[in-house]
């Protein structure tokens, strides 16, 4: 079977000529993937062993993978399935979360260009980090996407879902210490002081130059909004344009734990790592926001 893909920005072509072709072994089933790119990005996968369902499979990993290095799902244009369109089927089946919000689109969210990074080694080792991570991955990719949900909602999601990147830190660096309670429990300030401590030193630096336990408080009222009734929530916590501006920041560096859980050299994208937090630190929300700290 032969799954063909072409994807392209919906707000106009993507630059450069840039390609990559590589094989990956599943259940000892080889498939064979090659990505170019000129204006649009063409993906195929192809087996002769694999059923359709794996072949799927094996393409929703590897757009998961990119999406991490652009920051963003580019729309499919057209799909066939050996010689045969499906794109009209494709489209209809693609799930809401792999359709990302308009704030997650433009080149500034771009950390890395795949054919630097990308090979059977990073993809094999996605797959078992995303099928590691289950739900919880998916819940993030919701808190980026198009759904009509109130972008507090999202935000409170995409701060919860750091006490399972703290858990999947700890399952494959053990060293990296769990910050559990005295009671055993591992609590969701203790998670995001740990990740951002190690990773995101740099992504939360004006935050924690101005106030940082005021800061993590905040993240961490913001997600209590959607676990306890009002009462028991806490007076500060994320306003309008803050949630969008955090869901991004928190995206970054979720994305930069899983950079360096997949044995991506740092210098491949902390200078656009830099580059993009300086953006959204110009923000005025941002720069509002960051006065409120002090």
């Amino acid at each position: 079977m032969k799954l063909t893909v072409i994807l392209q920005p919906k707000d106009g072509f993507l630059n450069g000529h840039r390609q990559t072709a590589f094989s990956i072994n599943l259940n000892n089933i080889s498939y064979n993937i090659s990505i170019e790119q000129l204006g649009q990005r063409k993906i195929i996968v192809e087996t002769n062993g694999g059923e359709q369902q794996d072949v799927f499979y094996v393409y929703y990993s590897l757009e998961s993978l990119l999406m991490l290095f652009d920051g963003q799902f580019y729309p499919v244009v057209r799909a066939l399935d050996n010689d045969t369109d499906i794109t009209k089927s494709w489209i209809k089946r693609c799930l809401p979360n792999r359709i990302s919000a308009d704030f997650l689109l433009g080149t500034a969210n771009k950390m890395v260009d795949y054919d630097d990074v990308l090979n059977q080694s990073v993809l094999d080792c996605w797959i078992k980090i995303s099928e590691e991570l289950d739900i919880c991955y998916n819940m993030v990719l919701y808190c980026l996407s198009d759904v009509k949900m109130p972008k507090d909602m999202q935000c409170a999601f995409m701060v919860e879902s750091y006490k399972g990147l703290c858990e999947l830190i700890h399952a494959r660096c053990p060293t990296f210490a769990l910050p559990l309670s005295s009671k055993g429990k591992l609590e969701l300030k203790a998670a995001l002081t740990a990740v951002i401590d190690t990773y995101g030193s740099y992504v939360f630096s004006d935050e924690y130059t101005n106030n940082k336990d005021t800061f993590i408080q905040i993240l961490v009222n913001t997600r209590n909004r959607i676990a306890h009734i009002k009462n028991k929530q806490g007076k500060t916590y994320l306003n309008r344009e803050e949630n969008i501006l955090y869901i991004i920041k928190l995206f970054l560096l979720y994305r930069i734990v899983l950079f360096d859980l997949l044995g991506m050299q740092e210098n491949l994208y902390k200078k656009n790592a830099n580059a993009y937090v300086k953006i959204l630190n110009n923000q005025p929300a941002m720069q509002t926001f960051l006065k409120k700290l002090v």
